[in-house]
C-alpha cells in the first residue's frame, strides 16, 4: 500500500497535469474523429476508382492540408496519398481557370481589337462616301451652271440674230423704196409746159 506522503504527491501531479492531459485527450479524440472520416473517404475514393469528384475539397481540403503538414507522421501512406492527390486535383483546377482567364482576356483583345479595326474602316468608308457625294454635288451643281450659262448664251445668240435678221430686213425694206422704178403716164411722156405741172394737168382734164 502507498504511504501518505506519496498518495499525496500523486494526487498533487495529477492535479498540476490533469489540464493539459484534458487538452491532449480531446486533441486526440478530434484528431481520431477527423481521422475516420479521412479513411472513409478515402476508401469511397478508392471503390469509384479514383473518380475525382471523391477527393477532398474546399474547407475539408483545407484541414487535411493542415493536419498533413503538422501530423504526416500520424497518417498512414493511403491516407497521405488521398490528401496530396485532392491538392493535385486543386492545383489543376487552379490552372484551369487561370488557363481560361487568360483565354477570356486574349479573346477580349481580339475582341477590342477588331472592333477598333471596324470602326476605323467604317470611318474609313464613310469619309470616302461623304468626299464622293461631295463630288457629286459639285459635279452637279457645275453641270447646272453650265447649263444655264449655255441657255443664257443661246438667248443672247437668239436675240442678236433677232436683231440682224430685223437689220437686214429693214436694209431691204429701204433698199427696196429706192429702186421702185418711175411710172409712166398712159397718154405718153410729160412735155415741158412754161405753164407749170398745173397747166398740163388741166390740158390732159
Amino acid at each position: 500500500m502507498l504511504d501518505e506522503d506519496t498518495a499525496e504527491l500523486i494526487h498533487e501531479a495529477l492535479i498540476q497535469h490533469w489540464q493539459p492531459l484534458r487538452d491532449w485527450l480531446g486533441e486526440h479524440r478530434a484528431f481520431r474523429l477527423w481521422q475516420n472520416g479521412l479513411r472513409q473517404a478515402q476508401a469511397e475514393w478508392v471503390r469509384t476508382g479514383g473518380d475525382p469528384g471523391a477527393l477532398l475539397a474546399g474547407a475539408r481540403l483545407a484541414e487535411a492540408e493542415e493536419r498533413l503538414a503538422a501530423q504526416g507522421e500520424r497518417l498512414g501512406e493511403g491516407e497521405s496519398g488521398y490528401i496530396r492527390a485532392s491538392l493535385e486535383r486543386r492545383a489543376a483546377e487552379a490552372a484551369e481557370r487561370e488557363r481560361q482567364r487568360q483565354e477570356r482576356e486574349r479573346l477580349q483583345r481580339r475582341i477590342g481589337v477588331g472592333l477598333a479595326l471596324f470602326l476605323a474602316v467604317a470611318l474609313v468608308l464613310v469619309g470616302l462616301l461623304w468626299w464622293k457625294w461631295r463630288v457629286a454635288n459639285e459635279r452637279t451643281a457645275e453641270a447646272t451652271r453650265s447649263q444655264a450659262l449655255a441657255e443664257l448664251n443661246e438667248a443672247d445668240a437668239l436675240r442678236k440674230e433677232r436683231g440682224r435678221a430685223d437689220a437686214r430686213r429693214a436694209i431691204r425694206h429701204d433698199a427696196g423704196g429706192m429702186a421702185e422704178p418711175l411710172r409712166v403716164p398712159p397718154y405718153g411722156p410729160e412735155v415741158d409746159d412754161p405753164a407749170g405741172p398745173g397747166s398740163a394737168r388741166l390740158s390732159r382734164g
